[in-house]
């Protein structure tokens, strides 16, 4: 059969420089002639000069290279003559591998076996043990014969199986979207758009955005009902899972500490101790009432929770700096740097994501969701020697003592000031 190729230079980038190389990396042929190849003897010139597979060793290249530079002359006719010009695909390969009845992997390994026995024939022969020679030689023999045979007849060649690429797609944006109750103007392209971005990164960000989904109902059981009993919307438990990722340990660049990642200034004007032996920034409900407190100031001040959102991150001080500078009243009006521009928007994305994340292509069964764990409250009001035997003394380990009350910073605790501190214990039976 004649094939016509029009395309050789395509052909020959795709067979020489993507595929084949993988397989036997040899150099690829001079330029082919101006009428093109139409028979496997017209190739013989231009692929003749094939050298050695420079990873192979000289005993390598000694037992069997003829064998395998016939067999890559003969892989790469029957590829160009068999095979349309204009794509040249991986599972080219295999299917003539498959025609040729050919393993070149059991190949490659038949001659490693050729040169190490080789040596131990040499050894052996030294030693004149030439009995132990010939059955080495005749078992040898019959392992490469069942080797090669086997691979030959097989009618089953393995082959890799890619069901197909990953396919990725864009983020449908409900009709409309809230947050504390205050809608979002979607219907402008720059805050749509802000929106998306932050679906995007966060519905992508498979393993942090799932890992949130599981630890969601372990920290919202504790500050959904202070959130309630304070009277903030419950929208605001999203602020928290955008600060500090649902980590009560936290620790920002800037220094902000803990589950609402709060700078040591604030923590103390906001009645949280931070001290060497206590920080209350990183007790959960400690912390989550000193936010409320600030989130109450700030809504008194602005009359809104986008603006109050705002304000978390930027501070009071930089807000009002920009409303002032801007001439503006709206969050969505404001030019403000990267972060706390974008910050309302993923917290509102949070939201959508965590609320309904099947939507988001993230599925989380029920079962697979952390556990709540429950807990009794030691009440201490003294010094506190050595708490690693005090987790003993509650069957407990240190670790899981410090994993539930973070904010006991040391081994130890003094407590010249005589107050009372309550300590969580983990019911683990």
């Amino acid at each position: 059969m004649r094939t016509e190729f029009n395309n050789f230079e395509s052909l020959k980038q795709d067979l020489f420089t993507s595929y084949l190389p993988g397989i036997f990396p040899f150099s690829p042929p001079p330029n082919p002639p101006a009428g093109g190849f139409s028979s496997p003897s017209d190739l013989s010139v231009q692929t003749s000069h094939i050298p050695y597979p420079g990873h192979l060793s000289c005993q390598e290249r000694k037992y069997g290279i003829n064998e395998f530079n016939g067999q890559t002359l003969r892989l790469t006719k029957l590829l160009l003559l068999t095979r349309p010009v204009s794509v040249v695909r991986p599972d080219s390969v295999r299917k003539i591998k498959k025609h040729l009845h050919f393993d070149f992997v059991v190949i490659q390994r038949v001659k490693m076996y050729f040169c190490r026995f080789k040596k131990i024939i040499r050894m052996i022969q030294k030693r004149g043990w030439n009995i132990f020679l010939s059955l080495v030689l005749a078992v040898n023999v019959g392992v490469i014969v069942f080797l090669v045979m086997g691979s030959a007849n097989s009618n089953e060649p393995a082959v890799v199986t890619v069901e197909g690429a990953a396919k990725f797609k864009s983020i449908a944006i409900p009709d409309s979207v809230s947050f504390a109750g205050e809608p979002m103007p979607l219907h402008r392209f720059d805050v749509r758009e802000s929106l998306d971005r932050e679906l995007l990164v966060n519905s992508y960000f498979h393993s942090q955005t799932l890992r949130l989904i599981k630890l969601a109902p372990r920290y919202f059981s504790v500050i959904e009902p202070i959130l309630e009993e304070k009277g903030i919307p419950d929208d605001f438990k999203y602020l928290a899972v955008a600060e500090s990722g649902l980590n009560p340990s936290a620790v920002s660049p800037a220094r902000a500490i803990g589950f609402w990642q709060f700078m040591q200034g604030t923590a103390r004007d906001y009645g949280l101790e931070v001290s060497n032996e206590v920080d209350e920034r990183y007790h959960v409900e400690k912390s989550t009432y000193a936010a409320c407190d600030y989130l109450l100031d700030a809504y008194e001040k602005y009359g809104s929770w986008t603006l109050v959102a705002a304000s978390y991150n930027a501070g009071m001080r930089g807000i009002d700096r920009q409303l002032e500078r801007q001439k503006a009243d709206d969050y969505y009006n404001l030019l403000l740097v990267t972060e706390t521009g974008r910050y309302v928007f993923r917290i509102a994305a949070l939201k959508l994501i965590m609320k309904n994340p099947a939507a988001y292509n993230l599925i989380v069964p029920e079962e697979e969701k952390y556990p709540i764990i429950p807990t009794k409250e030691i009440e201490v009001a003294g010094p506190v020697l050595d708490f690693a035997d005090f987790a003993h003394a509650h069957d407990i380990n240190y670790k899981l003592l410090k994993d539930f009350n973070p904010w006991l910073r040391q081994a130890y605790l003094t407590n010249s000031l005589g107050k009372t501190y309550t300590i969580k214990i983990p019911q683990l039976n």
